[in-house]
């Protein structure tokens, strides 16, 4: 599991961000992931996206050997 929060404070504004997530470990070369990532950042910045956004990965553990 994996938890961020931060704040940026730019030139064109202020805000908050955060994100949250967990992994799991299916296989010993194989893992599920999801998070989440959001702001309170506001839409009178000129940012084009202020919505929340899910991330799902499959990652996969290689050994070059």
């Amino acid at each position: 599991m994996d938890a961020t929060f931060g704040r940026l404070d730019a030139n064109y504004g202020t805000w908050n961000y955060w994100s949250a997530g967990a992994t799991y470990r299916i296989a010993d070369t194989v893992g599920l992931g999801v998070a989440y990532h959001d702001s309170d950042v506001s839409a009178d910045t000129g940012l084009t996206n202020t919505d929340g956004l899910f991330v799902a990965t499959l990652s996969f553990d290689v050994s070059l050997r």
